[in-house]
């Protein structure tokens, strides 16, 4: 493109009332009553009026001080959010100052790691949904990052992730049967380290969970109504009660049982 064609954007400008120079607006200091958003006064001549008018009015001026000083217990709110507005301002207008920001935020997280944890913790436990809500953010901006990330936590806890997972299939069935109850996965575990991680009808090894009254005959989904099952029972078992499958139940603790007998025989002998 031509020199002659190109378009040059200057920036915005504005005179200034008492010195009578034009200088950019950012040189103006900043006034939400005014059309343009900034004092008719430059930086330089609004802060020498300020210091004039500070030695011509002392005793006005401890006046001013002694509300500004009454008031800010009062508004304690408002206050913070004119902090906040100035803070946003500077942070906006002055790149000096965010990076001064930036570097102290840096040094702040370098030494206090297990004070920030506690706190996040803390705000996830009294802002549930919003914490859920932001993690959903993530997960969705992050996709390869969050399956690497949930891949390995599964490897380095696999007890866990397979309560986890147990939990959570058993919550979506009650969910889609429109059930009563909820289980959490602590519950769950109780329950299944109640029974031995054993199927409670043949007394195998249990990979399932079982409704003892199925949720299509109202079963409900509360951990009273929840055993482990090995994966062939639990089919076989069906949407049927127990006493009409072909199955009988064996004793709910079939791995307590076979530890008393042998302490009974080993007494005997």
């Amino acid at each position: 493109m031509p020199p002659s064609s190109m378009m040059v954007v200057s920036q915005p400008a504005k005179r200034c009332r008492k010195c009578g120079l034009t200088k950019p607006v950012d040189l103006f200091p900043r006034n939400r009553q005014s059309s343009d958003g900034h004092r008719a006064r430059c930086k330089p001549c609004h802060a020498d009026d300020v210091r004039q008018w500070t030695h011509a009015k002392p005793e006005r001026l401890e006046r001013v001080r002694k509300r500004v000083v009454e008031w800010k217990p009062q508004h304690p709110e408002m206050r913070h959010a004119n902090e906040r507005r100035r803070r946003r301002e500077r942070w906006r207008d002055d790149p000096v100052f965010r990076q001064a920001c930036r570097e102290r935020w840096l040094r702040y997280r370098q030494k206090n790691v297990e004070r920030r944890a506690a706190a996040y913790r803390k705000w996830v436990r009294d802002n549930p949904e919003r914490a859920r809500a932001r993690n959903r953010r993530w997960a969705a901006r992050h996709r390869e990052k969050t399956r690497a990330k949930a891949k390995a936590w599964r490897m380095a806890n696999p007890a866990r992730a397979q309560a986890l997972w147990r939990a959570s299939r058993s919550r979506r069935r009650a969910r889609e049967q429109g059930a009563a109850g909820k289980t959490k996965r602590a519950k769950l575990q109780a329950r299944w380290d109640y029974f031995g991680g054993r199927c409670w009808i043949c007394g195998g090894e249990a990979d399932s969970i079982d409704h003892v009254i199925p949720l299509a005959r109202g079963g409900s989904n509360w951990p009273s109504n929840l055993r482990p099952a090995c994966l062939a029972c639990n089919t076989r078992k069906g949407v049927q009660p127990l006493a009409k499958s072909s199955h009988a139940p064996v004793h709910p603790l079939p791995h307590a049982s076979t530890k008393t007998n042998g302490a009974r025989s080993s007494r005997a002998e």
